[in-house]
């Protein structure tokens, strides 16, 4: 079995790096999430997140196609829906 290229160690002088295991990122916390990561963090439906980044209530960008919303945005949301505050 060959170990596909990305995940073999890279040597740099004393030093070795090489990839995580399973995926190239770390996704248990990741400081973006996609629309319909939002939609179930916040129990809504993808329509409804969907409208709301048409009017531009949730306030994200796009890279390569993808829309990505902060993390950080999501969470204030919620805890203000819940009446928390850090």
């Amino acid at each position: 079995m060959t170990v596909p290229l990305y995940r073999q160690p890279v040597n740099y002088g004393a030093t070795s790096i090489s990839a995580p295991q399973g995926a190239c990122m770390d996704t248990t916390r990741s400081r973006f999430l996609s629309a319909k990561e939002v939609a179930h963090e916040l129990g809504l439906s993808t329509a409804t997140v969907a409208r709301r980044l048409r009017d531009n209530s949730i306030p994200h960008t796009k890279l390569c196609g993808r829309v990505l919303i902060a993390r950080e945005f999501v969470d204030e949301l919620a805890a203000s829906a819940l009446g928390k505050k850090d």
